[in-house]
């Protein structure tokens, strides 16, 4: 009985250890996740601003991303719909465009926007 016993208190230190390594590695993860997300919020703004002070060089990219479409057989230029707006955070115009980044991930590698 008293090697039962010492069983179960071993198998309850294990559980006891291992639910503590999920929490620290849950706060571990959520930070990761935060701090990730402010690095690519960076990023976006250090490459907005690139591309607005560089216009031929945006436009490149633009062509690069924005795919061609082929309407009764013929390839179309790929479009940006822009939209408009005027709403409580201020004026401005919203974009839509249908593309692709697979070059930018690497061959063998496609997405789609």
């Amino acid at each position: 009985m008293f090697a039962e016993l010492q069983k179960q208190e071993t198998y309850r230190k294990t559980l006891i250890q291992k639910l503590e390594h999920a929490e620290s590695v849950a706060r571990f993860s959520s930070l990761d996740a935060k701090r990730m997300e402010r690095h690519m919020t960076e990023r976006v703004r250090d490459i907005s601003k690139l591309l607005g002070e560089h216009l031929p060089q945006a436009r490149q990219v633009l062509r690069r991303l924005i795919r061609d479409e082929v309407v009764e057989g013929k390839r179309v230029p790929g479009r940006i719909v822009c939209t408009p707006i005027n709403d409580e955070r201020g004026r401005g115009y919203s974009f839509l465009a249908r593309g692709s980044y697979g070059w930018l991930l690497g061959s063998g590698t496609r997405r789609r926007l």
